[in-house]
């Protein structure tokens, strides 16, 4: 296997964790791009791409806290 299926794999793992967090457009892209990988080995630089942005910019989970200071 080279780096950049690894990557690619990694790739797909992370989003695999965050599945709750994603849209269904976002779910049937993802879905799409897994398919399309199985099959020919391989994404485009585009996808791959795509597919970061999406882990980019997910909603974080984290608790605001707001202390009273007066």
């Amino acid at each position: 296997m080279n780096e950049k299926t690894v990557k690619i794999k990694e790739l797909f793992d992370n989003l695999y964790l965050h599945d709750r967090q994603l849209t269904a457009a976002e779910k049937d892209f993802v879905s799409g791009c897994r398919k399309y990988f199985q099959k020919n080995k391989q994404l485009s630089d585009r996808q791959i791409r795509v597919l970061k942005d999406i882990l980019k910019f997910l909603p974080t989970d984290a608790t605001i806290r707001y202390t009273n200071n007066k």
